[in-house]
């Protein structure tokens, strides 16, 4: 047996193994699976926070999981499992959190197996607050930088929320989930069909300030209104047309 005989044999191998690990786990439908589906800086790990505050809703933060094959999918699970010591009950719910296009690419993946809570931000708040965590956290990204992150993953999130149903997929505004707490959590517990409405106050996890925002305001188990610093680069009006789009779709 040749080594690109063993390679295909090794493949369809895993094919059939998480197929069969995903078809035996009889809670897996679409109440099971929430994605929250944002961009840096979209305050995606607010929401998550706030989300596993509902003792239905289990996760670890930004898993960074690459979504290729169903496997992907058991192995997010496990690995949130280890992370609850077990502790997750029946009628749950697993959470993930997704602010980059090369996380899912298989995006019918996505699609099929899960609610997803499609948040957006303005383009000028996010510049700035994505120029601030790059140049405090990791290496400053240019304008350019962020300019064309920002535009492709908005037409990313934009060809998703357009091709799934509102029952599927929501549009939340970043900036209402801060302005308008109670109303926009309203509508996120109508869509999830929650028994309790969500609330802007929330307990801090393990992970943090570890997986997602690294900032200390997600540290104060609530929502906190902060104050938006002036970007002065010049934004390209494309960016705040498609923002517009989504937020209308």
């Amino acid at each position: 047996m040749n080594k690109l005989t063993e390679y295909r044999q090794k493949l369809t191998l895993n094919k059939i193994v998480s197929e069969k690990l995903f078809n035996s786990m009889s809670i897996f439908d679409k109440k099971s699976q929430l994605f929250i589906l944002g961009h840096m800086r979209s305050r995606s790990s607010l929401l998550a926070h706030i989300l596993m505050n509902d003792k239905t809703i289990f996760g670890m933060g930004e898993s960074n999981k690459i979504y290729k094959n169903k496997l992907d999918i058991v192995k997010m699970r496990v690995k949130t499992r280890l992370y609850a010591k077990g502790m997750i009950p029946f009628n749950f719910t697993f959470l993930d959190q997704i602010n980059h296009n090369q996380k899912t690419p298989n995006l019918d993946l996505i699609q099929s197996n899960g609610k997803m809570i499609v948040l957006v931000r303005t383009p000028k708040e996010t510049f700035e607050s994505i120029r601030k965590l790059t140049k405090n956290f990791y290496k400053e990204w240019s304008h350019k930088q962020i300019e064309e992150y920002y535009l492709e993953r908005l037409q990313f999130l934009a060809a998703i929320k357009s091709n799934n149903p509102r029952s599927q997929a929501i549009i939340i505004d970043s900036e209402a989930l801060i302005s308008n707490s109670q109303q926009c959590l309203a509508k996120i517990s109508a869509f999830l069909e929650l028994k309790a409405p969500l609330s802007s106050n929330y307990d801090i996890q393990t992970f943090t300030g570890k997986h997602g925002d690294p900032s200390p305001v997600i540290s104060t188990g609530k929502i906190v209104k902060t104050k938006s610093q002036a970007y002065d680069d010049e934004i390209a009006k494309e960016c705040f047309s498609l923002f517009e789009e989504i937020i209308g779709l």
